[in-house]
């Protein structure tokens, strides 16, 4: 959500679990926090 909040910072997530990169990557994201799927959903596709 930083990146919502301050569109000027570059973010970067790294992980080296496939598990959890696929998680992050499907329709069902591994954490609840509202408003987070929608963000994610509108960066997917970006890099």
């Amino acid at each position: 959500m930083f990146k919502v909040m301050c569109p000027e910072m570059t973010v970067t997530v790294v992980d080296v679990s496939e598990s959890r990169i696929k998680a992050w990557n499907s329709d069902t994201l591994p954490i609840y926090e509202p408003g987070l799927k929608e963000v994610v959903e509108s960066y997917r596709g970006r890099n």
